[in-house]
């Protein structure tokens, strides 16, 4: 009789079991089809056919959580997918941003940023010039740092402008360590000397980000010495009509940045004061 029973209750342990996992096995089975279709559309799609969905179902797949739980070898086939995508945006973005392309960029960067893939960066690089491209590389912090410096000391123009715009970007989501960030500040520094007039003015106002009271002189110098000007028609008076004068951009955001870094060192003097107050206080 307790044989029976013993029998009995281990049928029932059984159908329960088969009870509560065929539901799991059937949404794992589900999750994992969802993500080989996001897979073989990245792979096989250009936009703007139907690559924004599949980037949507990508970037739901990051957020959700899922993703962490991959096997590394599903993970490096999706990203090699994806970079077929980012490459293919480079071209987007080229030809022109319409509201569905600037979704399409917008997803690619976005999801760029939080993969944080080494392999996209070269990719990222080569259409640094795409907004949505400079801020998935400003999201990835550190490991950009240094092709990003080598674009602002040997770059093109319109490279060393936008890798510039980056580091700006990274001082604002603060994504990378104490030593990079002394870096993007060298790099920085020697940009504010470039010769070419727009990479001055774009460094120097993006040294208020970076700067310290080292800096002060540098930016004296250039607030007082910088030679560009452009010659700009203002009225003169009333009566008198309009007449030229000469205006110095690069002065102008020399004196600019000066004051920020200056009311910021102030600022964190106070905060450090009220600090120490407070722990005498206690």
């Amino acid at each position: 009789m307790n044989e029976s029973k013993r029998i009995r209750a281990e049928i029932m342990v059984g159908i329960w079991f088969i009870v509560l996992m065929v539901p799991i096995l059937s949404v794992r089975a589900q999750s994992d089809q969802q993500v080989e279709e996001i897979r073989t559309t990245l792979e096989s799609t250009k936009f703007p056919d139907v690559a924004n969905k599949s980037l949507e179902n990508l970037q739901g797949l990051i957020d959700g959580g899922y993703w962490g739980k991959l096997q590394q070898a599903r993970k490096e086939k999706i990203v090699d997918a994806f970079i077929k995508q980012l490459r293919h945006g480079k071209e987007v973005c080229q030809a022109g941003e319409s509201e569905e392309a600037f979704t399409y960029l917008a997803y690619l960067g976005d999801i760029a940023g939080k993969l944080k893939s080494l392999r996209t960066i070269p990719v990222l690089m080569d259409g640094l010039h795409c907004s949505a491209y400079a801020d998935a590389l400003a999201s990835i912090g550190d490991a950009a740092i240094a092709p990003l410096t080598a674009e602002v000391e040997k770059g093109s123009h319109g490279s060393k402008r936008s890798a510039l715009y980056v580091f700006g970007k990274v001082q604002e989501k603060r994504t990378v360590s104490e030593k990079n960030s002394n870096r993007i500040k060298q790099a920085i520094t020697r940009a504010c000397r470039d010769n070419d007039e727009e990479i001055r003015l774009v460094a120097v106002a993006t040294l208020n980000g970076y700067g310290d009271e080292n800096d002060i002189p540098l930016l004296k110098e250039l607030a007082e010495n910088d030679p560009q000007y452009y010659e700009v028609n203002t009225p003169t008076g009333p009566w008198t009509g309009y007449g030229n004068h000469k205006r110095y951009i690069v002065r102008e955001e020399a004196r600019s940045s000066m004051e920020k870094i200056k009311i910021r060192l102030k600022n964190n003097i106070q905060k450090l004061s009220h600090s120490t107050t407070q722990q005498v206080q206690q």
